[in-house]
């Protein structure tokens, strides 16, 4: 039986319209759909940190600058379109020389007046976090995460005490994974410009710690090339961790830290 070509071509055209648009049609941005991105560069850190020693709370940045430069790197490698794997650190290390011109009371000792000490305060950030995004098409996705946070707190105050050896009162190194859950959204205006946000909250007990951590990160990137582009962003860590360890001499620490994070982007490969 022969069949109309005509008709033939009506069914097929008729099928072809009805269906979606395929999944690997080209972003509008190539941020949207490399397969590995690599960031890095200066974050301008604004720091607040308080200790609590026994029953004595310490505000280390009545000590230390409350300002830093550092570096920070971040990685991310979609696995598939929608999903994709994030990792970044960075490391803010302070340290300061003084002199107690008055006793201190630290716990249940008080150094003399006269005393040189050496302040001590240095904090990684780990963290990674696996993503699904759930909206996902040319210019946009949004999306959920899991994550794990290892953050790492090390303090250490050592006196020189007149006539007598060093001493050290508090030497505390404090590493501990901690879990996050957020949510995320990249958004591209035109192919060289696009608008990234992340956030993060957790309220945790593990072990000996607990406390509760919350993370947010956005910027505008501009990609004027299709490997590589430039972004300025903004990223805001808060941590309030109680120890409850008898070995430990800080109990609670409480940390935040903020700024300005620029940096170079570099891309490469494609999920398309």
């Amino acid at each position: 039986m022969k069949i109309n070509n005509m008709i033939v071509k009506r069914i097929l055209t008729a099928t072809f319209a009805i269906m979606p648009l395929p999944l690997y049609a080209a972003s509008l941005n190539p941020t949207l759909d490399d397969r590995v991105s690599i960031r890095g560069g200066p974050f301008f850190a604004s720091i607040d940190s308080k200790l609590r020693i026994q029953d004595q709370e310490f505000d280390v940045e009545d000590r230390l600058d409350a300002d830093k430069t550092t570096v920070a790197i971040a990685l991310d490698w979609r696995i598939t379109s929608r999903l994709i794997l994030n990792a970044g650190f960075s490391e803010l290390s302070r340290d300061e020389a003084l002199t107690a011109s008055a006793p201190i009371p630290v716990g249940g000792v008080s150094v003399p007046a006269g005393s040189n000490a050496k302040i001590d305060f240095t904090t990684r950030n780990f963290d990674a976090s696996l993503g699904y995004s759930f909206v996902r098409n040319n210019t946009t996705e949004l999306g959920a995460r899991l994550g794990l946070k290892v953050l790492t707190i090390e303090d250490k105050v050592t006196f020189n005490l007149p006539g007598a050896p060093s001493v050290i009162l508090v030497d505390d190194d404090t590493t501990q994974p901690l879990p996050t859950l957020g949510a995320y959204v990249n958004h591209a205006f035109s192919p060289k410009w696009l608008l990234t946000g992340r956030f993060g909250y957790f309220n945790f007990a593990v072990g000996d710690i607990d406390g509760k951590i919350t993370d947010l990160f956005g910027s505008v990137e501009y990609r004027p090339w299709q490997s590589v582009g430039v972004g300025l962003g903004y990223i805001f860590t808060d941590a309030d961790v109680k120890v409850t360890d008898q070995d430990v001499t800080a109990t609670n620490v409480e940390y935040e830290y903020k700024g300005p994070f620029a940096y170079l982007l570099f891309g490469f490969g494609s999920v398309r």
